[in-house]
């Protein structure tokens, strides 16, 4: 399941990678449609703000309409009486007039009054024609306002569009991503409960060997015994040894489990990608096919694939004697059987990936008491 679990996590990592960059598109394009917005924001400012010129300059024209039209009015009214008096009213002008000074000074006076109506009435005319102007100006800016508003809210909602694009492959990415953690998680489940597997064996070994020397010390108590008889080999769950025979007891010192290579890939206790537990071996990095031998003398009591650690494929695994195991795992095939009396340095199987591998190699793993040890310490 390591290798299963690996090549998981590596689909899982890519798609994580490919969703934060789309994540960071999205966001780019959310930065640019506030931005977009804050500009659409503006013109709306500018286009109230010319949309209250335009009031106020239309209030001014009216105004200065009504102003036009007063005067206009009081000046037809003059021009009408003066027309209607005709020469009687230069006749009453100067009968009412002290002097013929004063006579002229009254006609000047009403002459003046008429040309100053007239100038009022154009040059009311001509503001009017100027704030006329002024509200085109008005209008033709808040045409522009409007026109960049439109243009820049068809294209917030281009963005707006592509933002739900990239949302609808996120929603799919983190769809395929619990999916793949899932499957993730179920991989890391199947190791632990292989790892298990195997600490069970080593147990069930360990108290299968601890019942023989019981019984042994009975019996040999009864039939008072000086000599101490050599340990017999209890069967495994997988190829239990069976001979009845004398245990073969190593030194405690033992020889590295392949010669061609020396090469450490995993060490001891070391987590990462693959191992999401401490690792409770050494990986050695051999190519296919290298020659794999007995770390030190003793008796097989494991040897080739066993139900519910598969993990571990092709495993030879030898009793030292004093509760120190040697486990050997991944062999391509073993050389020896269940039972079978092993020397120190005899060929025991060949490198290869069987199991939980992610290539060939040798895991090298001791056991003290059914406790992981760094063999390190052994070689």
């Amino acid at each position: 399941y390591a290798q299963q679990k690996q090549e998981n996590d590596s689909k899982l990592a890519k798609l994580r990678q490919d969703k934060d960059k789309k994540s960071d598109y999205k966001n780019t394009l959310e930065n640019q449609i506030s931005t977009l917005q804050n500009q659409i924001d503006t013109y709306n400012e500018q286009i109230q703000e010319l949309d209250t010129k335009i009031l106020k300059t239309q209030d001014e024209i009216a105004d200065k309409q009504k102003n036009i039209s007063a005067n206009t009015a009081r000046l037809k009214k003059r021009l009408c009486a003066l027309y209607m008096s005709g020469g009687a009213s230069n006749l009453e002008i100067l009968l009412s007039a002290d002097s013929v000074y004063d006579f002229a000074d009254k006609v000047e006076a009403l002459q003046m009054v008429t040309a100053h109506d007239t100038s009022l009435i154009h040059l009311l005319k001509s503001e009017m024609a100027s704030v006329k102007k002024q509200k085109t100006a008005i209008k033709q800016n808040r045409q522009a306002a409007a026109d960049a508003k439109t243009s820049v809210s068809e294209k917030q909602g281009e963005l707006s569009g592509f933002v739900r694009e990239a949302q609808g492959v996120i929603n799919d990415m983190s769809a395929k991503e619990s999916s793949l953690q899932s499957a993730s998680d179920d991989f890391a489940q199947k190791e632990e409960a292989a790892s298990q597997a195997i600490d069970k064996w080593y147990a069930d070994y360990q108290a299968s060997q601890e019942k023989k020397k019981v019984e042994l010390a009975q019996k040999q108590a009864s039939q008072q015994q000086k000599s101490v008889s050599a340990k017999t080999v209890g069967s495994s769950s997988v190829a239990a040894s069976t001979s009845g025979g004398a245990s073969a007891i190593g030194s405690g010192s033992m020889v590295w489990p392949v010669p061609s290579c020396q090469v450490i890939t995993t060490y001891f206790g070391q987590v990462d990608e693959v191992h999401s537990h401490p690792h409770k071996g050494v990986d050695i990095g051999a190519s296919y096919g290298s020659t794999i031998v007995a770390p030190d003398s003793g008796t097989v009591v494991m040897a080739g694939a066993g139900a519910g650690y598969e993990g571990y494929g092709n495993v030879v695994a030898i009793d030292h004697g004093n509760g120190l195991i040697s486990l050997c795992a991944h062999m391509s095939s073993v050389a020896v059987s269940s039972g079978q009396t092993v020397a120190k340095g005899q060929v025991i199987g060949y490198v290869g990936s069987t199991g939980h591998s992610t290539g060939p190699h040798c895991h090298f793993e001791v056991r003290l008491n059914g406790t992981p040890v760094n063999p390190m310490n052994y070689v």
